[in-house]
């Protein structure tokens, strides 16, 4: 009998922790409005901006002039799937696996995550090259840029 109860108890433990685990996801991706790439050297600029309404893209340093397009559900819900992969309180701990952009062979990048509350920046990495953690959802951002006519 006590066996049966301490099983009982085990599995509505899990479920609870599991439960809460998912509400946990789910809230942060609802609070994040904004993910944006930049990349730069002293003569090149790249920017780029995702949010659930539009991507935009710049070249131009003074953050103007963007090109931009709408961002569907589909492509918005994508950049959160890959945002949920990361553990946004040590982004800025990564490690970049080249560092190129210290002697200007490639641009010098940043990717930050902007939820209601806070801004999540990552260490600098040579555009086109991110930290494993962060590969699928720079790719995602470049594809959308490249997407914009």
């Amino acid at each position: 009998m006590i066996a049966i109860l301490s099983f009982f108890f085990l599995v509505v433990s899990c479920k609870e922790k599991k439960s809460s685990l998912g509400q946990q996801n789910n809230s942060a991706q609802e609070t994040i409005s904004e993910v944006v790439y930049e990349a730069s050297t002293r003569g090149s600029f790249y920017k780029v901006i995702v949010n659930k309404n539009q991507v935009q893209k710049t070249k131009n340093r003074s953050a103007s002039n963007f090109s931009s397009k709408t961002c569907s559900a589909n492509e918005w819900k994508t950049v959160l799937s890959f945002t949920h992969t990361i553990d946004l309180n040590k982004i800025h701990e990564l490690s970049a696996p080249t560092n190129q952009s210290a002697r200007d062979v490639a641009l010098h990048a940043k990717l930050k995550i902007i939820t209601s509350s806070q801004t999540y920046t990552s260490v600098g990495f040579d555009h086109g090259n991110p930290p494993e953690e962060l590969k699928s959802l720079v790719n995602t951002i470049l594809t959308l840029a490249e997407s914009i006519e």
